[in-house]
């Protein structure tokens, strides 16, 4: 009984996404390079935004330069961007 509600908590608290994850990213912003840690699946604003030359990331993140304007996909890895993207929003998704 006592491992069944355990189970059943256990399985409530994933799907309502208390252990959400994280994505690591690393850029290139107006020339300087900063890393960050920003949640899975959340518009996140970068802690220096500008014009991103790279861009590296531990997830799927769609680069903004405003929240509904144009985006720029990155998926995991590592980009060069030539020209430069202006952003100042990722959001991120777990591979």
């Amino acid at each position: 009984m006592q491992l069944t509600n355990i189970l059943a908590t256990a399985i409530t608290l994933c799907a309502s996404g208390v252990f959400a994850s994280t994505i690591d990213i690393a850029y290139t912003s107006n020339g300087a390079y900063y890393t960050q840690t920003v949640e899975s699946n959340t518009m996140a604003e970068l802690s220096h935004p500008g014009n991103i030359t790279t861009f590296q990331d531990t997830g799927n993140c769609f680069l903004y330069g405003f929240i509904g304007g144009e985006t720029h996909y990155a998926p995991a890895g590592v980009h060069t961007f030539d020209p430069a993207v202006y952003t100042e929003y990722a959001l991120c998704e777990p591979v």
